[in-house]
């Protein structure tokens, strides 16, 4: 790899890197490097020319060690032709010298194949070139897809925003790098003047080539990725330093070395060697026409990225502030669906576009006037005047403010940061809102905030997560205590909504409605080009259709439809109450506990009488079902009633789970006082979130008591400590009495440890509630 010298010498043209080319170069870069700084790149270029092309002659080629080529992975399938869309007569001459010149460069070849695929060339921004454009559709139809897909854009765009500096070097006919295997290749045969000719490289229309030229550039750049750059297909983005070091007198740090060259540039430019080197020895060839090497502002997927952060290309905003009066409601969408693209940079986009909004309804008259043209400019001026939107610092020690408003429409948010240095300066870094369906529009307004704050977190988890000091700011006071009581809300659904919320840790913070910026945001309707945000519990569906059986009639209407049984079954912690008769079954399991009682009774008897005529101690693994005659089977009734004296609880008999389970009663007692904070011992999200979904089924009374939600009544949770059996024995008389009206004298002379199996089994069955409540 070329070293970068401090003290660059002056250029001198080479057979690639010619003095036109440089000046052309220099016209890109004007206003931002300085003159040690520009002769340090063109001295760059001159040591990597080979990674450098202005044609079709100069374009390389990925190697085939690196990257072999490309078998098109396609079904059974019948031969397709296609009959060719005939050229313009006046573009004929361009169409044959745009063909030659690809076969001079290997991009086509002659076919003798049967197939036949349709071509037709499109204008490029210059207005005279012509594009060829190949349709693959038959092609397309029998491929199997790649799943591959790039990062998203305004994720990406995002990545480069706030940088001292940066680039942008774009792949000189990216897919011409990757060749097509000889035997794929007869599948993009088309007609031509010249005869039957087929591609060699990896062509524009196939439905392979975003993902595979995507991947292919990654492969080379991965371990630039992501501090470096983040490639999006045949674009490499690269990434300057954070600070631009600048000195209390207002200049900026330069090298030891020279003077003339800044330290945030030649930082930068030590980075930039290396990707160029990494595409060189590939065999890749960047742009030397397009590519911008290190520049203050530069283009990111339509987005301007600067030191202060990233707005809309300029090129969008040209579009935006010429276009003319809107004459019906076909041209109304059209602008409402390019400017949709920036309303993240538009503040009150809601207010602003409402009088042209209303012309889309179906019910109301179109008319063009005062009112309209108002609307039309005041949006064009906000997208002109748009301020910079600048990524979150994550490693500053301030707020990251989400900012929530929900109405009956939307549900508005912000995301800002405040400058560490300056509370009152605020770096916007995203403004998002979700259009409300019908049946959600209709939730009364608390459970419509509360719904808003559940899409918005997570909606916007890809930027809070990693965010140490979060806070929530909210017009809505009684938000507070709903999640400070995740398990008394009136059913299933709202709990679920405040379990989710709380996997996120913030601080939430109560601002006055009446001067709430995403409020404009909750107020607007769906606009055409509106981002895509994914609903409650929606999710890729990875599965099949669900089983049909036969002998089952699936035109029986059900009794609740399918939103209404979401939100009316606890499916959490409800039991399934009086669905038969249990009584023979309680009997007989009765009775088949009677016979195991005495048959245990008789084993243990002769043991102890073996033991005793061998005159030898029972070994301590045999004594677990021995109950000494002087001992009894119950505790102390004495201790019961002793304040502060509790009983030792045996957990000998008791599995580790178990054991366990009553550990975790230690954690629900410290989260239930406050909700907010993590239990101490769980530390990953996984984990928290397990330990959410259990402890959302418990509260806690104001005299500390913590009780499980039951359906019918809440169930009190007694503490290891104080599990006495003697307790058991006084609630299972009582119980029984309520369940089968008999006398409390019928447990005269009853096995009273008995009596308790065949309560807990029961009430595990047909109603846990009427002995756990007691209990």
């Amino acid at each position: 790899m070329p070293t970068l010298k401090p003290n660059p010498p002056e250029f001198k043209p080479t057979g690639k890197y010619t003095e036109e080319r440089k000046q052309d170069m220099n016209e890109r870069h004007k206003g931002f490097l300085w003159p040690e700084e520009l002769k340090m790149m063109h001295q760059l270029v001159v040591e990597h020319e080979k990674a450098f092309a202005w044609d079709d002659d100069e374009r390389g080629s990925f190697r085939h060690d690196f990257f072999p080529p490309i078998e098109f992975p396609l079904v059974e399938h019948e031969t397709w032709i296609e009959k060719s869309i005939p050229i313009p007569r006046g573009q004929l001459g361009e169409f044959c010298r745009i063909i030659k010149k690809r076969l001079d460069a290997g991009v086509y070849e002659p076919s003798n194949a049967s197939y036949r695929s349709k071509f037709f060339g499109v204008l490029k921004k210059d207005g005279k070139s012509i594009r060829l454009v190949h349709a693959l559709e038959p092609l397309n139809a029998v491929t199997i897809a790649h799943s591959g897909i790039p990062p998203a854009t305004d994720e990406l765009a995002n990545h480069f925003a706030g940088r001292a500096c940066g680039g942008c070097l774009d792949l000189f006919s990216g897919y011409d790098h990757r060749d097509i295997a000889e035997g794929s290749r007869d599948f993009t045969t088309f007609q031509t003047p010249y005869g039957a000719l087929r591609l060699v490289k990896l062509p524009q229309g196939w439905t392979n080539s975003v993902p595979i030229f995507h991947e292919d550039v990654t492969y080379i750049l991965r371990d630039e990725i992501p501090h470096v750059t983040m490639p999006y297909i045949d674009d490499v983005p690269v990434r300057g330093p954070g600070s631009r070091y600048e000195a209390p007198d207002g200049g900026f740090e330069t090298i030891p070395e020279n003077s003339g060259i800044r330290r945030f540039i030649w930082e930068y430019f030590g980075d930039l060697n290396r990707i160029i080197q990494r595409i060189k020895y590939c065999g890749g060839t960047f742009s030397g026409a397009k590519s911008v090497l290190c520049a203050g502002e530069f283009h990111v997927v339509g987005h301007l990225c600067s030191f202060e952060g990233r707005r809309p290309d300029t090129d969008r905003i040209g579009v935006i502030s010429w276009w003319g009066p809107l004459k019906d409601v076909s041209e109304v969408r059209q602008f409402l669906g390019t400017v949709g693209v920036l309303r993240m940079f538009i503040k009150d986009y809601a207010w602003k576009a409402r009088a042209l909004q209303k012309l889309t309804r179906k019910d109301v008259e179109f008319e063009w006037g005062p009112a309209q043209e108002k609307s039309m400019e005041n949006i064009k001026e906000a997208v002109a005047n748009a301020p910079c939107l600048k990524p979150l610092n994550y490693d500053w020690d301030s707020d990251v403010v989400l900012a929530v408003d929900t109405s009956w429409m939307a549900i508005g948010i912000q995301i800002y940061q405040v400058d560490p240095d300056d509370p009152k300066k605020r770096y916007y870094a995203k403004f998002a809102s979700i259009t409300l369906n019908k049946r959600e529009s209709e939730f009364s307004q608390p459970k419509r905030e509360l719904y808003g704050l559940k899409r918005a977190l997570e909606a916007m988890q890809y930027w809070l997560l990693g965010c140490r000091r979060l806070v929530v700011e909210m017009d809505a006071k009684y938000i507070q205590g709903m999640l400070n009581n995740p398990g008394m809300g009136p059913n299933a659904t709202i709990n679920r909504w405040i379990e989710q919320i709380l996997m996120f840790k913030f601080k939430l913070k109560h601002t006055k409605g009446t001067n709430f910026p995403p409020d404009g945001l909750s107020r607007r309707e769906a606009q055409l080009g509106d981002e895509e945000w994914l609903g409650e519990d929606e999710e890729i569906e990875i599965n099949g259709p669900p089983e049909r059986h036969e002998g089952w009639d699936y035109s029986t209407e059900q009794p609740l439809a399918f939103e209404e049984f979401r939100n009316e079954i606890d499916s959490r912690g409800g039991y399934l109450q009086e669905v038969g008769n249990f009584v023979g079954i309680i009997q007989d399991f009765e009775d088949e506990l009677h016979v195991i009682r005495e048959e245990e009774r008789r084993r243990i008897s002769l043991v102890e009488k073996e033991y005793a005529a061998a005159e030898l101690t029972i070994p301590v693994y045999m004594q677990d079902g021995i109950i000494p005659a002087e001992q009894g089977m119950l505790p102390s009734v004495e201790l019961r009633d002793l304040e502060g004296v509790q009983e030792p609880y045996n957990e000998d008999h008791r599995s580790m789970g178990a054991r366990n389970k009553d550990d975790k009663l230690d954690k629900l007692k410290d989260w239930l006082k406050n909700t907010l904070e993590r239990p101490e011992g769980i530390n990953g999200d996984k984990e928290y979130k397990k330990f959410l979904k259990w402890a959302s089924k418990f509260f806690m009374s104001e005299d500390g008591r913590i009780y499980r939600k039951g359906a019918d009544a809440h169930l009190l949770v007694i503490p290891r400590e104080q599990r006495i059996i003697e307790e058991l024995v006084d609630v299972s008389r009582e119980t029984l009495d309520e369940l089968e009206n008999e006398p409390e004298e019928v447990y005269e002379g009853k096995d009273l440890q008995f009596e308790g199996i065949k309560l807990r089994w029961r009430g595990a069955d047909e109603s846990p509630m009427d002995l756990e409540e007691e209990l």
